[in-house]
């Protein structure tokens, strides 16, 4: 056989291809070339079943990633290593060009991956011949994730693991037609731990073993269809184009945690969602307005402008929750006054069926004491507690409408009494917080009669929203005031006309007032002759620093005794 010259060739044949595996290992990372599957290892971790039956047909090369038994004797090209005979590997090259030729090789089928049972040098010699298919038995071997072509090691470890999570819950079996696909590995832990809790929790409030089945089943109903039908309603996924639904499920998770511990409130999955951090900053104007809690911290207040008038309304519309202030934010200060804003507040979400998120600002060199500390968070569950409310109380230290505009984000209505308020911490917090922010004053009262100042600019047009649901849900009597003595050119006789088309497309019938007096002479007026109990008006016009001539508002607010709701 030495002096064949066909076998002298393969052995030449042999060396350069050695020579391309060392010189291969030179540009290698570390010295290190990707190598061939496992067969063993492969199945093992995708849970896969052999198939008994066998079929001869021609399969790509390339195709063929591993082997049963020699995956470290061959590179993923299928170059010889030391390990390999020379003397073997050119016999087998010369059988190929004989009349008889070689053999099929036989071969598992792992999706659109084949792994060399026998047949692994037929293989290195038939790819170094530049083959592009060859002749094999093909067993099938089924996978509940079946390999792809070239994939990188994360992919296959991602593939490994969802197949661990669909042995382990059988989840594929009850709900077949849901994708829990994920881009991170290490996710499905999570999942396992979240279905874990539920078993645990079953069997405790039923005394009994549960099914695992059962809980699986719980765990999507409960927490991951609802994220899900949230994800595909607000259209998230589109702005994530690189992550899958359960890369999302779980990450709103992750952040929704996340966000509660940093604010010492549980928060609703919603509120979650609109404060996703983007994976982009292609879309600016979203950026701007998630940052925007991170922003209050580092930019003073007064530099900030605020979200533009009619934004609340436009993301309470485009998510409708049935009613408009299921989360709010009360400040409690331990006065009693403080008290008594947390008494309406209670009120407020009988009507609304809203979460409490009571706030405790202390001043950056004025902190609380502990036993103050526990005497307030007492009181403030022993009421919420005796109104059957759901409520939760934080505690910051700070300044104090840098803190009420932050945390304002998570909340749809933000409730402070007035005497936590000083002029300069007025004119802030109506110019930047992004929710109605209702002021009450220090007597208590059930609001009956609310009194509307419009005069058709974009934030009286939000307090004109706001008072007709006030007037439909509540069941308030509503008034609405135009004075024509004003400045503004967009006043006309015809504003109040506006106004009462509006009101009358929802059924909402008013009492209106026409005055050509001065504008907040003329509501403090109108709501003191009505009996009213509560005034709505809109914001600023323009951004207006502490010490400038006083607004409409600001003389409102410092002669009225209603509370009064202000709007942006």
């Amino acid at each position: 056989m030495s002096t064949n010259p066909q076998y002298r060739s393969a052995l030449i044949d042999f060396q350069k291809m050695r020579r391309r595996v060392a010189l291969q290992n030179i540009f290698a990372l570390a010295g290190k070339q990707p190598q061939l599957l496992s067969y063993q290892s492969v199945r093992e971790q995708l849970h896969a079943v052999e198939k008994p039956n066998t079929e001869l047909r021609e399969i790509p090369i390339k195709a063929i990633q591993g082997s049963v038994g020699r995956y470290a004797d061959f590179t993923q090209d299928f170059l010889p290593k030391a390990s390999v005979d020379p003397q073997r590997w050119a016999r087998v090259k010369t059988q190929f060009s004989s009349l008889e030729g070689v053999p099929p090789i036989d071969v598992y089928q792992i999706g659109e991956v084949y792994f060399v049972i026998d047949g692994n040098h037929r293989v290195s010699v038939a790819r170094g011949m530049g083959n592009q298919t060859i002749e094999a038995y093909v067993r099938e071997v089924k996978s509940r994730v079946p390999l792809k072509l070239d994939e990188d090691l994360d992919q296959f470890i991602l593939k490994a693991e969802l197949a661990e999570f669909l042995e382990a819950t059988q989840i594929d079996h009850l709900l077949p037609e849901v994708d829990f696909t994920v881009t991170v590995p290490g996710r499905y832990t999570i999942i396992l731990q979240q279905i874990e809790a539920i078993h645990f929790s079953l069997e405790i409030q039923q005394n009994q073993s549960v099914p695992y089945e059962r809980a699986v089943k719980s765990w999507y109903d409960q927490v991951y269809y609802p994220i899900v039908a949230l994800i595909r309603e607000q259209h998230i996924l589109a702005e994530y184009p690189q992550r899958t639904e359960a890369d999302l499920v779980l990450w709103i998770a992750k952040h929704r945690a996340a966000l509660a511990k940093s604010l010492g409130w549980e928060i609703t999955t919603d509120s979650a969602v609109k404060a996703l951090p983007p994976e982009s900053t292609s879309n600016l104007e979203r950026l701007r307005e998630r940052a925007r809690l991170f922003f209050s911290k580092i930019i003073p207040v007064q530099a900030i402008n605020g979200p533009t008038p009619g934004t609340w309304r436009q993301e309470k519309l485009a998510n409708p929750q049935g009613r408009l202030f299921g989360n709010i934010l009360v400040v409690v200060d331990g006065t009693s006054q403080g008290w008594q804003a947390l008494t309406q507040s209670l009120m407020i979400a009988d009507l609304e069926g809203s979460q409490l998120f009571g706030l405790h600002i202390s001043a950056p060199n004025n902190g609380i004491k502990p036993e103050e500390k526990r005497s307030i968070q007492t009181e403030f569950e022993e009421r919420c507690r005796a109104n059957n409310a759901s409520g939760q109380l934080a505690f910051e230290t700070g300044e104090f409408t840098e803190i009420i505009v932050a945390r304002a984000s998570w909340a749809d209505l933000v409730v402070i009494p007035e005497i936590a308020l000083s002029g300069e911490n007025l004119h802030d917090l109506v110019q930047n917080c992004p929710t109605p922010l209702l002021i009450l004053k220090p007597q208590h009262t059930v609001f009956k009669r609310l009194l509307l100042a419009y005069d058709g600019s974009p934030k009286s047009e939000e307090a004109l929203f706001l008072a007709a649901y006030l007037a439909i849900f509540w069941e308030l009597a509503l008034t609405v005031i135009t004075s024509l003595e004003t400045d503004h050119a967009h006043i006309t006789p015809e504003t109040i006309l506006q106004a009462r088309e509006y009101l009358e497309s929802y059924g909402v019938r008013a009492s209106y007032i026409q005055s050509e007096s001065d504008p907040a002479l003329s509501i403090l007026n109108a709501a003191h002759e009505k009996a009213c109990d509560l005034i709505v008006l809109g914001g600023y016009r323009h951004h207006t620093q502490a010490g400038a001539n006083c607004s409409v508002l600001d003389e409102v607010l410092a002669n009225s005794p209603q509370a009064v709701l202000i709007c942006r």
